[in-house]
């Protein structure tokens, strides 16, 4: 985490540096949205994952054995499983909101001192 973190933030700046038509780089929202989009590239990963769970599920017997431990309580004791998809949207706003803001400062400060 330290040697990708320190990356992230070294190649952010080097970024911003970039010198180009008489001005410099400064756009701290598509960076962002480059991150995002990123992370973005990991839903057709769980999806297929979802999927050969799924029909992993058809073919055993006892389809709570796939099941984590902490999901095997929950089926036991009834709990809700699928939330609302939705509700990832507030922690994923919050994320998007620090992200620029982080990528903002980073434009007006040094990377040493960041």
């Amino acid at each position: 985490m330290l040697v990708t973190g320190t990356a992230n933030t070294v190649f952010t700046k080097l970024m911003d540096e970039q010198y180009s038509l008489n001005q410099y780089f400064t756009h701290p929202y598509l960076q962002t949205a480059t991150m995002f989009l990123g992370e973005f590239t990991c839903l057709p990963a769980y999806g297929i994952k979802k999927w050969l769970e799924g029909r992993k599920k058809n073919e055993v017997s006892h389809p709570d054995l796939l099941l984590s431990p902490g999901g095997q309580m929950a089926a036991k004791k009834s709990l809700p499983t699928n939330i609302n998809p939705l509700l990832i949207a507030i922690p994923a706003s919050c994320d998007f909101l620090g992200s620029s803001l982080m990528f903002c400062a980073l434009t007006m400060t040094p990377a040493s001192v960041y």
